[in-house]
């Protein structure tokens, strides 16, 4: 019998889920064998998109990785997927990300520079979205809301 229980449990009987009680499955070693499965299971079409992005960020980490490939995989591998799960490699969501593939690495670098400028936490909101290399007047006002939470 297999029984899961989450690492941070705490319940009356927690006690009982000691070693002495159960064994203990490390899970360490399926990350890689679930991101190279994954990685094996793209469509042809979106293999060279996909290894753009993690190419482009530069090895994130596996855990990351394997919620975003299994995010793709969710929403059945499609072009937009791709963009639409960056959040999971802490970037912005980019709807029309491979829409140009000629603009994938320049639309990553603006991804990649507007996050670092956002995650700037000495310098005052309005100063930080001002600082984004967006058309004036345009998206900044719904920035604010989401920075503030």
């Amino acid at each position: 019998m297999l029984i899961l229980v989450p690492s941070n449990s705490r319940t009356a009987a927690e006690d009982s889920y000691g070693n002495a009680t159960f064994k203990e499955i490390s899970l360490e070693r399926i990350e890689p064998i679930l991101v190279t499965k994954l990685q094996n299971e793209l469509p042809e079409d979106l293999l060279a998109f996909v290894r753009t992005v993690i190419n482009y960020i530069g090895n994130p980490n596996r855990t990351s990785l394997l919620s975003y490939l299994l995010a793709l995989e969710e929403e059945s591998f499609t072009k937009e997927s791709i963009g639409r799960n960056l959040f999971y490699l802490n970037l912005l969501p980019d709807l029309k990300l491979v829409e140009d593939e000629n603009l994938i690495r320049s639309r990553l670098n603006l991804n990649i520079t507007s996050c670092n400028i956002l995650a700037s936490f000495n310098r005052p909101i309005y100063d930080r979205v001002d600082e984004l290399q967006i058309k004036k007047d345009s998206l900044q006002k719904d920035f604010y809301p989401i920075i503030q939470r």
